[in-house]
């Protein structure tokens, strides 16, 4: 009865439901939560229950201390003034949701602090929530001696509205296609960090990770968005001899079954060996 009352609203969220065929019957808590309270129809946001296994899954990769990581993944939390700028920013639109939740995002804050790159260089910016991270990131990295600077890419010439004037002084949002502006924009330059978040094809994707091996630093993070869908990362890597592994998030209280972090390392002697 609840699903058929809700069914005959007009509301978008019901529609979005309906595509991933969320059942008003077997999950009723979160089919009711999303249709009558989420402003978001898509690029969801959300916590995740499986915050440990992330920091496990960073700290092992990076052969840290998981206690190392798990103080980065804590920063973010108690990072009062970053969170609420980005939360003034987020209330101020009607179709999206007020808080600032990252989700598995938090695991490329913590590999950034980390690994403290001069570069780091995203694709596919949208709204700017995971660079406007990176950029803090990549300001925290400063204050310890680590300079740095975050390069972003989108089509959308409105993409990142949600970086303040201060994080912008160490993000740039790069106004084209990847794939074209990409080679340009890093002429001379070493990546340390690159993450794929933009046109989700595996050619596409795999055209991106190329250009970046062209452009690595002595040792370069590849980190896919997509690596639930798609293996170009995996392949990637394989084709290079580079490490791979796979983080899938958990997403806490959300219909959406949540997608992960593929993460490829890669020492720039093994770019030789890309066609």
């Amino acid at each position: 009865m609840v699903g058929k009352a809700l069914s005959t609203r007009p509301l978008p969220q019901v529609r979005v439901l309906r595509t991933y065929r969320v059942s008003p019957l077997r999950t009723p808590g979160l089919y009711l939560r999303y249709a009558l309270c989420d402003r978001e129809l898509t690029n969801f946001t959300y916590d995740i229950d499986n915050l440990d296994e992330l920091a496990t899954f960073v700290a092992t990769a990076l052969g840290r201390p998981t206690s190392e990581i798990e103080t980065y993944l804590l920063e973010v939390a108690d990072d009062n003034r970053f969170l609420a700028d980005l939360s003034g920013r987020l209330k101020q639109r009607r179709d999206r949701n007020p808080r600032p939740l990252f989700g598995r995002r938090l695991g490329w804050y913590a590999l950034v602090r980390a690994t403290k790159p001069r570069l780091v260089v995203e694709t596919g910016t949208a709204d700017g929530l995971g660079t406007a991270l990176l950029a803090r990131a990549v300001q925290r990295n400063e204050a310890d001696g680590w300079p740095g600077r975050v390069l972003s890419f989108d089509v959308d010439p409105t993409a990142g509205w949600l970086l303040s004037d201060e994080l912008r002084g160490v993000a740039h949002v790069v106004t084209g296609d990847a794939g074209v502006c990409i080679k340009h924009e890093l002429r001379d330059q070493e990546v340390g960090v690159f993450i794929h978040d933009s046109l989700h094809t595996y050619e596409h994707e795999l055209l991106e990770f190329k250009i970046a091996l062209n452009h690595a630093a002595e040792t370069l993070f590849l980190i896919s968005d997509n690596a639930h869908s798609t293996t170009a990362l995996m392949d990637t890597a394989a084709a290079v001899g580079g490490a791979y592994g796979f983080f899938r998030e958990h997403p806490a209280g959300h219909f959406y079954p949540g997608a992960g972090i593929g993460l490829a390392i890669v020492r720039r002697p093994a770019v030789d060996r890309v066609g």
